[in-house]
């Protein structure tokens, strides 16, 4: 009987490293899976802190686009306020010609005023200083009249200054050239013409047209059309980035049929109660 017993208990750590062996690999397999999932979750840390990253560094490259167009827009606003000084400026000299232009009008009407009455005055003097005188010599008309004459040169001799021409008849009449007042009168309306033909329509056409070009320049010069371009297209990504965050909140919100469907099983749960009451005050 002890022979027998020896070998039994000599084969129980056999058989106790038998059990061992599959509680073991059991615990290497969980170690195994726990090791896995442990590196799965640290990839998706990983992942979500790269996502996190290019989502902020997104967010650093739109902030700094949109620093660059608040640069630019200040920039267009102190170039438009400098072209509106101009135009005022501008103006304001166009006043100022357009004054000096009615002021220069004024004068000359004036001029032709005090032209005019000179002109009346001589004519008076004329009717009344005018008169003829014949001598009869020996049946020879010689017709002599007295009036005013014309400025001649110093070349000229005294006959031709005092007297008028020999064909001159008695019944015909002397009259004098141009005078001073009206070559003064004929410069002063060449002068106003010439005023009128400069700030004529056309001619202002033709300065607003060059000035249109010179401020249309000036844009260019100031910012390039690429560069509206940059613009206007980063201004199109920043409202439809708005409209996806509006979609975005609207659709994360709780609807109104949530709040709706709350209210009824409120109501339900109200009529079923007062039921109950009504019943139990029956059967009392």
């Amino acid at each position: 009987m002890d022979r027998r017993e020896i070998p039994s208990e000599a084969d129980r750590p056999h058989q106790n490293r038998l059990s061992s062996v599959p509680e073991e690999e059991e615990e290497q397999d969980a170690a195994y899976t726990i090791v896995t999932v442990l590196d799965k979750v640290a990839n998706i840390v990983d992942s979500v802190q790269a996502s996190q990253k290019r989502i902020e560094e997104r967010h650093r490259e739109m902030e700094n686009a949109i620093k660059t167009i608040q640069i630019d827009m200040l920039k267009l606003a102190q170039a438009h306020g400098n072209t509106g000084y101009t135009v005022n400026k501008v103006l304001e000299k166009t006043q100022k010609v357009s004054s000096t232009v009615k002021e220069v009008r004024a004068r000359v009407e004036r001029q032709n005023a005090s032209v005019r009455k000179v002109k009346a005055k001589q004519e008076e003097m004329l009717r009344k200083n005018k008169f003829r005188v014949v001598i009869y010599q020996e049946e020879s008309e010689c017709p002599s009249s007295l009036s005013v004459i014309k400025e001649r040169t110093p070349a000229e001799t005294l006959e031709d200054d005092f007297f008028p021409p020999d064909d001159l008849s008695s019944d015909e009449e002397y009259y004098i050239e141009e005078s001073k007042a009206t070559q003064f009168k004929k410069s002063g309306m060449k002068r106003i013409d010439d005023i009128k033909k400069a700030f004529s329509r056309e001619n202002m056409q033709k300065t607003r047209q060059n000035f249109g070009k010179k401020v249309n320049r000036l844009r260019t010069r100031i910012v390039t059309p690429e560069r509206r371009e940059r613009i206007r297209q980063s201004g199109e990504r920043l409202r439809q980035s708005g409209m996806r965050i509006k979609k975005s909140i609207s659709q994360a919100a709780p609807k109104k049929e949530a709040f709706k469907i709350h209210k009824k099983n409120k109501e339900r749960t109200g009529a079923e109660g007062q039921e109950g009451i009504q019943e139990a005050d029956v059967h009392i």
